[in-house]
């Protein structure tokens, strides 16, 4: 089956967390899709420009995300962003607009209004005559779903969410896992029993296995809080290539560490990770509740 490619344009300092949830959500929800995000598809040594251009010329579908600093997002002399030919969100919505293959969705995010189209460039004035959807924490779920299911009709995807499997085990980390009984003992010795809990998940692939996993649980002051440092300590997992389960609600977060390679059991890995993830907290201790 052919991947669908949605192209998800968007200004870093205004909507950024925004676009790393919807990559996360729509692949999770629609059959055979890749969510381009920029900041998680170019890679060192790529030359992003071609990245870029590449990636908008397969892409099936745009969304352009507005947010309440869309408009007002300047450059380094005062200038308006929008109106610099040179300003990569608007060579996207361009390119987007002038391809006729290309579905392109406005998505005003959080209070975002419709902008004044005698406000913008000629160039990209036409992308408020597309019906807008909105994408309000508030109405997380619902949103979503609206969005996915205008994805699936426009680009005749299959809307119903699949089961990816589990990757290949890695070598590396297929090792012993710790024992309950020494889990406990290296959290007590590095300081880590304060936040984290060892906790049991039952018949977690349908089969009556049980996985052992380091748990903790957060709740930010706001969402937005929350999808800034999913997208922050993304990084880090991808560095260390050990990746928790992320369990996202408004400004709750509960993050899950198990190595499956070890049989979906307590590993080094996860001590590792945990550790990172309390010095990543440091930046955040004003932010969470």
């Amino acid at each position: 089956m052919l991947e669908t490619l949605l192209f998800v344009s968007y200004r870093r300092e205004d909507t950024s967390p925004y676009a790393l949830a919807l990559k996360a959500e729509l692949e999770k929800r629609l059959v055979s899709t890749l969510v381009f995000v920029d900041v998680l598809r170019i890679n060192t040594a790529d030359t992003w420009p071609e990245v870029l251009t590449d990636a908008l010329e397969r892409a099936q579908a745009m969304l352009v995300l507005i947010g309440t600093g869309w408009m007002e997002a300047v450059d380094s002399k005062g200038r308006s962003k929008l109106f610099d030919k040179d300003d990569w969100v608007r060579k996207e919505i361009v390119s987007a607009l002038v391809n006729t293959d290309t579905t392109v969705i406005p998505i005003l995010v959080e209070n975002a209004q419709i902008p004044d189209p005698d406000h913008l460039p000629d160039e990209i004035a036409p992308l408020f005559d597309i019906e807008a959807l909105r994408l309000d924490p508030k109405n997380w779920h619902r949103d979503l779903s609206e969005l996915s299911n205008a994805l699936a009709s426009k680009l005749g995807l299959d809307g119903q969410a699949i089961e990816l499997p589990w990757p290949e085990p890695d070598p590396l980390k297929k090792e012993v896992p710790l024992t309950t009984k020494e889990t406990f003992e290296k959290l007590r010795s590095e300081g880590l029993l304060k936040n984290w809990k060892v906790e049991l998940e039952h018949d977690y692939a349908g089969d009556g296995t049980f996985a052992e996993q380091l748990v903790l649980k957060l709740r930010f002051e706001s969402f937005k809080e929350s999808i800034r440092f999913i997208n922050e300590f993304s990084v880090e997992c991808e560095n260390e290539n050990h990746h928790p389960i992320w369990e996202n609600t408004h400004r709750n977060l509960t993050i899950k560490f198990r190595t499956f390679d070890a049989g979906h059991r307590i590993s080094h890995f996860d001590l590792k990770m945990a550790e990172k993830v309390n010095e990543a907290l440091r930046n955040y201790e004003k932010k969470i509740l």
